[in-house]
């Protein structure tokens, strides 16, 4: 629990600028992947899935912590953020392209 105000203040806070990123970060990926054409398919699975986290994900943790304690719930979260990020820097190419107003095309290059 938060000992003081002030704590209690920052913590929020602190949190934000680490989530911030999120939304400019996915349209930055989106825009140098994908046409202008085809830009709404991709910027819709990524907001779909953020909804989804905040639709499934708060009540399965509030249930891992009634279950199990706060200490496991952390752990929990963080070993599926860790097995995700593998996956992740498998496929996710270290260095985006270089932004151009027609961007290679991924979902017809796809479909050939």
């Amino acid at each position: 629990m938060a000992q003081t105000l002030e704590f209690l203040i920052a913590t929020p806070i602190i949190l934000g600028m680490g989530e911030s990123i999120y939304l400019p970060g996915a349209v930055t990926i989106v825009s140098r992947f994908f046409a202008p054409a085809e830009r709404g398919l991709p910027s819709g699975i990524f907001n779909r899935g953020a909804r989804f986290d905040l639709a499934i994900g708060a009540p399965l943790v509030g249930w891992l912590i009634i279950r199990h304690g706060w200490r496991h719930m952390f752990l929990l979260v963080g070993l599926v953020g860790l097995i995700w990020l593998v996956p992740w820097l498998t496929i996710f190419p270290r260095t985006l392209p270089e932004k151009s107003s027609q961007p290679k095309s991924l979902l017809s290059a796809s479909s050939r």
